[in-house]
């Protein structure tokens, strides 16, 4: 995946993806702890529910985190790429001593 770009910041994540017409676009979105209390207490109650049901609420959380602080970002990214950078971004958060809740 050439076309993302990844560097961690101290309490965000900032990457860079190309679309298909080859114009680079740049996002900066919050790590887990640095998330509003709103998305905070949404992944505290999935992390009680049973773990079938925790996976997909907890993806369905990042996606309306993406969609939140990166606009369109959905539209430009393959799903190998949003898989990329959610991957990235709990890995993050977990090195910033955030909990997942997983």
């Amino acid at each position: 995946m050439d076309a993302v770009r990844i560097s961690n910041e101290r309490r965000y994540l900032t990457f860079e993806i190309t679309d298909e017409q080859g114009e680079g676009h740049t996002y900066t979105i919050p790590l887990l702890t640095s998330l509003p209390a709103s998305f905070a207490r949404k992944a505290s109650a999935i992390a009680r529910l049973p773990e079938d049901e925790a996976a997909g609420a907890f993806m369905e959380l990042q996606f309306d985190m993406l969609e939140q602080y990166a606009p369109g970002i959905t539209d430009i990214a393959t799903a190998a790429d949003l898989k990329q950078i959610l991957e990235l971004w709990s890995q993050a958060t977990a090195e910033a001593g955030g909990d997942l809740g997983e």
